[in-house]
């Protein structure tokens, strides 16, 4: 769905803007609290495949919560064996929610929604091995360098704020510190990067203008159900009924014996449905249902409403990073870092406020909260799925 790519591309942005700003609070009342915090973060990010992990992301807009998305991993033995479970939430509601289990010859995909799964076998030799969560192989001299060249821009960016860090308390061994920041104290290089970012984002959808066309407009195709079109499709080039659920779990795990002609099918499928919406003005939303039979809608609003989409279950993310402006800057941030006796990141909180003017000059200000808490290093075992009383079937 295209508005999920939106969604992505505008916490993809507010994340990378974290990302660029998170040295900064990465300082504690010493030069060496610096390093030991870039130690946390490497030692879970590289030298760890045995943690629980549970987050959250808070985006609000103008006081409005708009976004809510939370996570909750325990990975035992990193990618070869794991459970997670993640959620989306509106008006303090689940909209989303999803099970995964890995117990590294069996991936299962649960949905409590429908209180159905899916499930099928790998050969885990196909697995990288990577003794991390990143997946990164330590001993590869490229991967390396790119850890070090991240940490060194990470120090440049960080310079004299080293000093702003307070250590808020330290107890048996359990350190937390706070930073506050005020817009002045903001590199200035991380909101040049911001007004680049948001102006290609925005321009891309300006250009629209110059052919007498909104902004917004859309023009991209979307499938009721991909994966169903795809067994219509194929039954109609292959002269099969359809596909089994046997080929279609193989063919997503690219090891169907037929994959590279059903590869192609895939490929003509999409061509044939851009095709149509060029051939229909190349404007709009293509709505493809299961059967192969299409609709298109002329706008975001015309498509929303014949999907049962409204204000209260989705925001257009679109929308937002319009109303930002070109030149959106952080006019605040503040975070909380806690290491526990051994050095380990155990907590971290981030809030960063995005202020933005719009093309008619009204402020608008958008808030994003992380959270996430680390705990069980080495001692994590990851849930297993219990099939009883649930429905098989993807």
């Amino acid at each position: 769905m295209k508005k999920k790519k939106h969604l992505t591309t505008l916490v993809c942005l507010i994340v990378g803007m974290l990302v660029l700003t998170s040295a900064v609070y990465a300082n504690y009342d010493s030069a060496s609290g610096y390093s030991n915090y870039k130690d946390a973060l490497k030692y879970l990010a590289f030298n760890t495949n045995n943690v629980t992990i549970e987050g959250s992301i808070v985006l609000s807009l103008d006081g409005e919560e708009l976004l809510n998305q939370g996570v909750a991993a325990k990975y035992e033995n990193g990618e070869n064996k794991n459970s997670i479970y993640s959620y989306a939430e509106t008006n303090g509601e689940k909209t989303y929610q999803q099970y995964v289990y890995d117990n590294g010859k069996e991936y299962v995909n649960y949905d409590p929604e429908t209180n159905s799964y899916y499930s099928w076998e790998y050969d885990s030799s196909y697995s990288s091995g990577a003794e991390n969560l990143m997946g990164v192989d330590m001993n590869d001299s490229t991967e390396r360098k790119a850890i070090r060249f991240a940490e060194l821009l990470a120090d440049t960016l960080v310079g004299d704020l080293k000093n702003n860090v307070v250590l808020v308390s330290q107890q048996d061994g359990v350190r937390e510190y706070a930073i506050n920041l005020s817009q002045s104290q903001i590199p200035e290089v991380v909101n040049a990067g911001l007004s680049f970012l948001f102006t290609a984002s925005n321009a891309a959808y300006a250009g629209y203008e110059d052919q007498g066309v909104p902004s917004s407009a859309p023009c991209y195709v979307s499938y009721e159900d991909y994966y169903e079109t795809f067994q219509v499709w194929c039954a109609s080039n292959l002269g099969e009924e359809s596909l089994t659920e046997e080929d279609m779990e193989a063919l997503m795990r690219g090891e169907h014996d037929d994959q590279d002609r059903l590869g192609e099918l895939m490929y003509e499928m999409d061509d044939h449905y851009e095709t149509v919406l060029t051939e229909l003005g190349d404007e709009g939303i293509l709505h493809v249902a299961g059967d192969g039979s299409y609709t298109l809608y002329a706008t975001e609003e015309e498509y929303d409403i014949a999907m049962g989409y409204t204000s209260e279950n989705y925001f257009n993310s679109t929308d937002v990073m319009l109303l930002m402006g070109d030149d959106p800057y952080i006019s605040d941030a503040v975070c909380k870092v806690t290491l526990d006796e051994e050095g380990r990141l155990i907590a971290n909180y981030i809030e960063a406020t995005l202020t933005g003017v719009d093309e008619n000059g009204q402020a608008h200000s958008a808030t994003l909260k992380i959270n996430a808490v680390i705990s069980d290093y080495g001692t994590t075992v990851a849930d297993v799925f219990d099939a009883e009383g649930k429905i098989e079937g993807r």
